[in-house]
């Protein structure tokens, strides 16, 4: 409660920041639901190579498997000019950039916290790993995710860089490392 003749106080401390707007890839005021759907449907998950074709296609042969023109490859179907008008009416193309460049962002931002939250417990792991190497039950397992994680060829670690084995190689020494598993386990 403040007394008469008692000026308020300024708050320095808060700061009021405006709205952000809305990203520009939803659904415009007046946009039709039905064209919105398609462009978040079938023009969006295209990525930056999306065409209004590729997605109009894609749209026939969800919605209209048994449409004329999948069947005749023909491009010169009634329905690709109404795409074209959405496309350019409701800004698909530049919406589609800002989803692509947020996805960007995004993306990194996750990647670069997992990669911290790994170097933050790389020690740790590293140790319980070593450690699990003493278990008899856990070190065969143990040995195989210290050799992939170190980027050596471990058993399970099939199909990276040169082959410098053969199939009969790898089964046989698959079925002894299961056979030394079995008897140490």
């Amino acid at each position: 409660m403040t007394l008469p003749g008692t000026p308020l106080l300024e708050d320095t401390t808060v700061t009021i920041l405006a709205p952000l707007p809305d990203p520009p890839w939803l659904q415009m005021p007046e946009e039709l639901s039905m064209w919105y759907l398609r462009f978040a449907k079938y023009f969006l998950p295209l990525g930056p190579s999306r065409t209004i074709t590729r997605a109009y296609m894609l749209c026939l042969n969800a919605e209209k498997p048994d449409s004329p023109a999948l069947k005749s490859g023909s491009l010169s179907a009634k329905g690709l000019p109404h795409w074209q008008r959405q496309h350019k009416k409701f800004r698909w193309h530049d919406r589609a950039e800002a989803f692509d460049r947020n996805n960007i962002l995004e993306y990194s931002t996750l990647i670069d916290t997992a990669r911290d939250k790994l170097m933050r417990n790389l020690d740790t792991a590293v140790t319980a790993l070593v450690g699990a190497l003493d278990n008899p039950r856990q070190a065969v397992a143990a040995a195989k995710e210290i050799l992939d994680r170190g980027g050596l060829p471990g058993t399970t670690n099939i199909g990276i860089g040169p082959a410098k084995f053969t199939a009969d190689e790898l089964g046989k020494a698959t079925t002894e490392l299961d056979d030394w598993e079995h008897d140490h386990n």
